[in-house]
């Protein structure tokens, strides 16, 4: 019988020592099972399937070489207690202390044959759904993810410490709602180690350079003889930084981590397609971006039941219109002629049949083409919230009173640090290339706000005092909010024209 299990991916502890253990729960026909993996190796024990669900005392038969190293219970040998009869491979010392083996493994489980995961998209849980979906296609089992907005919608008013249970169900019910994670889902996660991996490597460059500065800087003021070095202290510095060896091992590290980031991203669609031609934006700029989005299809949103149902009634209509404007049969007077879009068909066919003059069956399939143009504003409508979200997600949304967010006493930044990070940097690279594609931008942002705002003028901020606005460093400025919002926007909209048809992959049927 198929398993559908539902995992809750959590960092193992908080800030504050709390545990906060991955929530695992497996259905089976009737039956429900319940894991918690304290730490990733259980974790890694559960991808594997050799999570240890039960425990029995050891037996003198029972070797620990027979089980993983972590597997086995270990106690310490009691001042004064015999370890006469217990078997040489049970004991082992570790300093001064002997331990003998207590417990082993009574009962495994985990990833089976057959057995269908689903997760959340997107999020921490994004290297466990990696293992997972690298042993699924090995073992014939699927790792499926379901957007947050549609677990939100789906959980209504119930605890989120339930979601396991609810994912288990999902996967069961409304497999519809899940994508898989294929092949270009795990080149986006491993874009995604491949950056931080990156980041910290430089992290730890930069953080050595300051350290070595500093040091050669307290050298050369707290020198004994009062000689200080010929050329100044940047050239002493330069001289220090080029033999050290530490220094030199962690630029090396830095060039390795940013050639394994090229050679991750160069499997992502979304950098080869989207990111790459664009002037300004190298690997470390695209890097960062990918990495913080990962997936785009966590920031969409679904229609409204109220938008839902009015597509619902414009289906209807547009089954009548095409009944009574005898679209099947009148689509003869095209031919097999090819059209961009199903629109520009019926258009076609709709103009031939008034041309006929069959003002009745034309008047059904002009309605029909309206109906259409509903549907696609509605669509349109989500696609725009969307977009909205991944601005929202980057800090280049509009707050309520026309401004652009940004980090002062008493507003929440809740935007992602990297993200944004990176559309300063890619904003700089734009100024800096005037002639490109978004130099333009930037450019013509600048004269549009310019021609709104012709002159700077002195208002009063919220303290009561007089301060000057539209300055040309106020003006280039805004220009820079306007051309990243913009630059999001069209960001999510071609990401997410990658993303449809949806991703497909085999994946074994429930039984």
């Amino acid at each position: 019988m198929t398993r559908f299990i539902g995992i809750t991916h959590r960092v193992k502890h908080t800030a504050d020592g709390e545990a906060r253990p991955t929530l695992v729960v497996l259905v089976e026909g009737d039956k429900t099972t319940r894991y918690e993996l304290d730490n990733e190796q259980a974790e890694l024990d559960f991808v594997l399937g050799r999570f240890p669900t039960a425990w029995r005392n050891a037996t003198p038969e029972d070797n620990p070489a027979n089980f993983a190293p972590h597997h086995g219970k270990w106690k310490s040998v009691s001042t004064g207690e015999s370890s006469d009869g217990i078997p040489e491979c049970q004991l082992r010392r570790e300093g001064k202390i002997l331990y003998r083996l207590r417990q082993v493994p009574a009962a495994f489980d985990g990833l089976c044959s057959g057995d269908r995961v689903g997760m959340i998209l997107g999020g921490s849980g994004d290297y466990l759904a990696y293992a997972l979906s690298r042993q699924a296609m090995k073992i014939g089992a699927a790792v499926l993810r379901i957007p947050a907005f549609v677990l939100k919608a789906r959980r209504g008013e119930a605890n989120v410490a339930e979601d396991a249970m609810l994912l288990a169900t999902l996967v069961r019910d409304e497999e519809r709602s899940f994508y898989p994670l294929a092949e270009t889902d795990q080149n986006l996660i491993r874009a995604r180690e491949s950056w931080r991996a990156l980041h910290e490597a430089m992290q730890a460059r930069i953080a050595a350079e300051q350290r070595k500065r500093q040091l050669v800087i307290g050298q050369i003021f707290t020198a004994p003889d009062g000689i200080y070095p010929e050329g100044g202290i940047e050239k002493a510095y330069d001289a220090i930084k080029a033999s050290d060896p530490i220094l030199q091992g962690l630029v090396a590290e830095e060039g390795r981590r940013e050639r394994e980031l090229v050679a991750a991203l160069e499997k992502v669609p979304a950098y080869t397609q989207l990111l790459k031609p664009i002037e300004g934006v190298g690997p470390r700029i695209a890097g960062r971006i990918i990495a913080a989005i990962v997936d785009i299809r966590r920031f969409g949103e679904d229609l409204t039941e109220e938008e839902m149902k009015m597509m619902e009634e414009s289906y209807v209509r547009s089954d009548e219109h095409k009944k009574l404007g005898r679209l099947a049969e009148n689509a003869a007077l095209v031919g097999a002629r090819q059209y961009k879009t199903e629109y520009a068909r019926v258009e076609a066919i709709a103009t031939k049949v008034r041309d006929a003059g069959r003002a009745d069956e034309a008047w059904h399939l002009f309605a029909h083409l309206k109906e259409m143009e509903t549907r696609r504003k509605l669509r349109r409508k989500a696609k725009s919230r969307s977009a909205a979200n991944l601005k929202k997600y980057m800090g280049v949304h509009v707050l309520p009173d026309g401004t652009f967010p940004r980090r002062k006493r008493g507003v929440v930044a809740n935007w992602h640090g990297d993200a944004r990070q990176a559309l300063y940097l890619a904003a700089d690279q734009f100024n800096r290339r005037p002639d490109s594609v978004w130099g333009k931008e930037l450019r013509a942002a600048k004269a549009r706000l310019r021609v709104i705002h012709p002159e700077p003028i002195m208002v009063e901020n919220g303290g009561g005092k007089k301060v000057k606005r539209y300055t040309d460093g106020h003006i280039h400025k805004m220009a820079i909010w306007r051309t990243l919002s913009r630059f999001v926007e069209r960001l999510y909209v071609e990401w997410s024209a990658l993303e449809a048809p949806p991703r497909q992959q085999e994946l074994p049927k429930a039984a």
